[in-house]
């Protein structure tokens, strides 16, 4: 019983070992701070409570959006904890170039994402790179 088992240990490291090394390598992102990317930032407030879970669900279809879209590095959304300041939500995303993010906003696809936001609350973009010292 104690070979068995051994054995399966055995037969798991080995299977594990291969499925590792067989494994892409992740894409290295460009550092926070480097110069050539830009962060851009999404502030969401909603009209009244109850249009919250409308404006989630619109936030989430621009996010959603935002990662098939070429230049795209990464992005997160993000909720207020401080029910007493706005806004209410921020997406912040990170791009290749100020060129992609641009390039984004003259897709009707998008625009129309961004429409569905007015709706049941206000968007409020900009653009921010790092701070050179």
């Amino acid at each position: 019983m104690k070979f068995h088992r051994l054995l399966l240990s055995l037969a798991l490291v080995v299977c594990c070992t291969v499925a590792h090394a067989e494994a892409k390598p992740a894409q290295a992102k460009p550092a926070l701070d480097d110069p050539n990317t830009v962060v851009t930032v999404m502030q969401f407030t909603a009209n009244t409570a109850a249009t919250r879970p409308q404006l989630q669900e619109r936030m989430r279809a621009i996010r959603d959006y935002l990662r098939t879209q070429p230049g795209y590095v990464e992005n997160v959304l993000m909720e207020n904890r401080n029910s007493t300041s706005k806004p209410d939500y921020v997406g912040v995303s990170r791009w290749k170039s100020v060129k992609d993010w641009e390039a984004l906003w003259l897709k009707p696809e998008f625009q129309k994402l961004v429409s569905s936001v007015a709706e049941v609350g206000t968007l409020n973009p900009g653009i921010f790179s790092p701070v050179k010292h």
